[in-house]
């Protein structure tokens, strides 16, 4: 999501438009012109605790939220499900600012009961409020836009994809690249390698993971990200826990990985999924991916999956991945291409909120 957050910024910035991108902050700022970040104090101890990301910013961090949406002309939304973004919505609608909403979020995959019950309380209390009233809502899939049915009645609504940088997530030139990547990452330069791409939680399925390299101990396992489950507690020989990686290291694990897994119950796009694809890497995961875009069934292999029953959505995944039939890597690649490529998005974007700027409406709360 802040990838995405720096790439539309970047677009508008480039576009002539003048941005503020508010966010709270617990790393380096992105490489943007002085003046654009405007960091927010506040925490996110529920995301530390249970691997469900719930940021909520320090009251005093409010004055500084309203200087900036006085000062728009447009307040774009990233995710209605925070604090942040129904703070910035009431407060655009106190100052008469139009609002566009992107949602990247439709079901809430998490699998903590407690969890999904405090998504679908924010969800009744203000997230559907603001779908409806914005200006402009953009959905990243039709299984997003599918969520919300019924709910908007007039205004813009577009479905627009994540951008992805086909440059960065490029194909491997040879096998030596392969091995050579391989060896950087630290993986075994021979044998068969399947990678996982992700925040290292249960609604991801990682317990998958981990049942899934018992059982094919011939199969090393690269596990790229973080979050409350450690994989290098497990103590297996067959898994190599990565960490935290750069764009560029991750379109490396791809390229030299034989397969990419993805045991996620509910995905609303599945960027990785189609990261993997633009690199030519081979993909599986559950077959809920195709609600985001069916036309994907012609280039991933696709699977059952069941939480609450991880032994056995691994045995599927170990039959998929011994399976040697799959599509076309070509054909996958130039399908991302088409359809997520910088340009192609921008150009979707830069439309809609050009649209919003020249509409003489503005929606009440």
């Amino acid at each position: 999501m802040e990838l995405a957050c720096e790439r539309l910024v970047k677009d508008l910035l480039e576009s002539g438009k003048e941005v503020r991108w508010l966010a709270q902050a617990d790393g380096p700022l992105p490489d943007l012109p002085d003046g654009v970040c405007t960091p927010l104090a506040g925490t996110d101890i529920v995301y530390r605790m249970s691997g469900v990301p719930v940021p909520a910013p320090y009251p005093w961090a409010i004055k500084k939220i309203y200087h900036a949406v006085a000062w728009s002309d447009l307040v774009v939304i990233i995710e209605a499900n925070f604090l942040l973004s129904v703070l910035a919505s009431i407060l655009a609608r106190w100052t008469g600012r139009k609002v566009m909403l992107v949602q990247h979020v439709g079901q809430p995959s998490t699998t903590s009961l407690l969890a999904r019950m405090v998504m679908r309380t924010g969800e009744a209390l203000f997230t559907n409020r603001m779908v409806r009233n914005a200006d402009a809502v953009v959905y990243v899939s039709r299984s997003v836009e599918a969520n919300f049915n019924g709910i908007r009645d007039r205004g813009l609504t577009r479905t627009i994809s994540h951008a992805i940088d086909v440059r960065t997530f490029d194909t491997a030139k040879s096998k030596t690249q392969r091995q050579i990547e391989r060896q950087e990452l630290g993986l075994p330069v021979i044998g068969k390698v399947a990678c996982f791409v992700g925040r290292t939680t249960e609604s991801k399925g990682i317990s998958v993971i981990r049942h899934l390299a018992l059982s094919k101990p011939d199969w090393s396992f690269a596990v790229a990200g973080q979050g409350p489950v450690d994989p290098a507690e497990w103590g297996l020989p067959n898994m190599f826990p990565l960490g935290q990686l750069s764009q560029q290291h991750v379109a490396m694990l791809y390229r030299c990985s034989d397969a990419m897994t993805l045991p996620s119950q509910s995905e609303s796009f599945s960027l990785v999924v189609r990261e993997a694809m633009a690199c030519e890497c081979r993909v599986i995961c559950a077959d809920q991916i195709l609600e985001t875009d069916p036309r994907l069934s012609e280039f991933i292999t696709t699977v059952p999956v069941d939480l609450s029953r991880p032994e056995e959505t691994a045995q599927h995944f170990a039959e998929a991945l011994e399976d040697t039939r799959a599509a076309d890597p070509a054909n996958a690649r130039a399908y991302v291409v088409c359809e997520c490529s910088p340009d192609t998005v921008r150009k979707h974007y830069l439309d809609l909120v050009n649209s919003v700027l020249v509409s003489p409406e503005v929606r009440s709360a």
